[in-house]
């Protein structure tokens, strides 16, 4: 099943409080949305919806960060995590060589696209940027200004 599909096996049928189908049987969800704590005992599609929306809402807001990692003489990593500590760590788990957080500050996607704008005379691939003054400069500006 891909991600974003809904797998039911059941019946649905109408309630006389909302006129939303209620969901009678096995009902499977697979996605990046994340679901509420019980989200199984809800009678209706809209008290889904509402629930995950309510669940959901603002998580991204909520301590995203964009942060920049390297090696110690290879490229930077511009990169945005709501769960920055984790993120940092899969990223050290998963490389051949060690990482070290260089700076982080608040922010969200977009402030992250604007970083990628800034050096796109320095990208490699994906959101990785060659090493080079300008780029080191930045970052010094940024954990200058952290430790003020």
């Amino acid at each position: 099943m891909a991600n974003g599909q809904i797998s039911f096996h059941g019946n649905l049928r109408r309630t006389a409080d909302d006129g939303y189908p209620v969901l009678r049987g096995e009902c499977r969800m697979v996605s990046s949305i994340r679901m509420p704590p019980g989200w199984r005992k809800l009678r209706s599609f809209s008290e889904m919806a509402q629930a995950t929306a309510d669940f959901n809402e603002g998580r991204e807001a909520d301590g995203g960060h964009v942060y920049f990692l390297a090696s110690e003489s290879g490229p930077i990593k511009i990169g945005y995590s709501t769960k920055l500590h984790a993120r940092i760590r899969a990223l050290k788990n998963s490389s051949p060589v060690p990482l070290t957080l260089l700076a982080s500050v608040p922010g969200d996607r977009a402030d992250e696209a604007r970083w990628h704008r800034k050096f796109w005379r320095h990208h490699l691939h994906g959101e990785w940027f060659a090493r080079n003054p300008e780029l080191l400069a930045e970052i010094a500006t940024l954990t200058e200004g952290a430790a003020a």
